[in-house]
């Protein structure tokens, strides 16, 4: 996390399945921070219950694999607006 404490996104692009971690864990860990980032949840799982967490977790929106540009461009349009 200290790469986060470093850069403070204000945007952060996370998938559920990471080589070292879990992007569920590491969405509980933002949260806990003072200024969490936004997040737009990137997922090849389409397990009902991980998107109910993740939501629940305040992701802005979820996209799953395998992404299709115009839905994540339309993704960050909305973000930005």
């Amino acid at each position: 996390m200290i790469l986060f404490d470093v850069l403070s996104p204000d945007l952060v692009l996370l998938d559920i399945y990471l080589p070292d971690g879990n992007g569920l864990d590491i969405l509980r860990e933002l949260r806990q921070k003072e200024s969490s980032p936004d997040v737009i949840l990137i997922t090849a799982d389409r397990d009902v219950n991980t998107l109910q967490e993740a939501m629940r977790g305040g992701v802005i929106d979820y996209l799953l694999k395998p992404v299709i540009f115009s839905r994540l461009e339309e993704s960050i349009n909305k973000y930005l607006s």
